[in-house]
C-alpha cells in the first residue's frame, strides 16, 4: 500500500497575507514600554511630537484679533506657507468656495501633520461660505505640513501647505 500525501493548494494572496500577519505579530511585542514614555535612545521622538496637542474648532462670524487668516477656495489654501511663533495659535479658516460650488465637495478642513505625515491637530469641517476658528493651545516649534483630507482634495488636487513654528 502506497501512501500519498495530499497537496493543499493555497492561493498566493492568502499565503502572502499569512506571511504578513506573522511578521506583524512578531514585531508587535513592545517589550512592555508604554508609547510616549521617555527614552534615552537617540532615535526617540522629540517631546513636542509625543505630547498630544489640545485643539478645538468653533463657528465664527468674524476674524478674532491676532488670528491667522487661511482662505480655502478653488481647492487651494491661501497662504500656502505660514510662519508663526510657538504657543497658542489661532487660525481663522474661511471657506470661500462659491455657493453652489462647482466641485463635487466644497467642504474643507485643515489637518496639521508632522513631516512624517503623522496627524497632530485637525479642524472641524468648514462648509462652503462658512468660517471656523481653529485653535491649538500649545503648538511646539518645528516644521509641519497641513492639508485638506476631505474627499480627494489632498490626494488628487494637492490642497496642502507648510507651517514653520519658531
Amino acid at each position: 500500500m502506497v501512501w500519498r500525501m495530499r497537496t493543499v493548494r493555497m492561493p498566493v494572496r492568502w499565503a502572502m497575507l499569512l506571511v504578513i500577519a506573522g511578521l506583524l505579530g512578531s514585531s508587535c511585542g513592545g517589550g512592555g514600554q508604554v508609547m510616549g514614555a521617555a527614552s534615552s535612545s537617540p532615535a526617540a521622538v522629540t517631546p513636542s511630537v509625543e505630547q498630544p496637542l489640545g485643539f478645538s474648532s468653533s463657528d465664527a462670524s468674524s476674524q478674532p484679533e491676532g488670528s491667522i487668516k487661511l482662505v480655502m477656495a478653488n481647492m487651494t489654501y491661501s497662504p500656502r506657507s505660514i510662519n508663526l511663533q510657538s504657543g497658542r495659535v489661532v487660525f481663522y479658516l474661511v471657506n470661500a468656495e462659491a455657493v453652489p460650488c462647482r466641485w463635487p465637495n466644497c467642504t474643507h478642513d485643515m489637518v496639521i501633520t508632522t513631516l512624517e505625515k503623522r496627524p497632530i491637530a485637525y479642524s472641524d469641517n468648514v462648509q462652503a461660505g462658512k468660517n471656523k476658528v481653529f485653535t491649538i493651545e500649545a503648538m511646539p516649534p518645528g516644521k509641519y505640513s497641513f492639508h485638506d483630507d476631505i474627499g480627494m482634495h489632498f490626494i488628487e488636487l494637492n490642497m496642502a501647505g507648510t507651517l514653520e513654528v519658531t
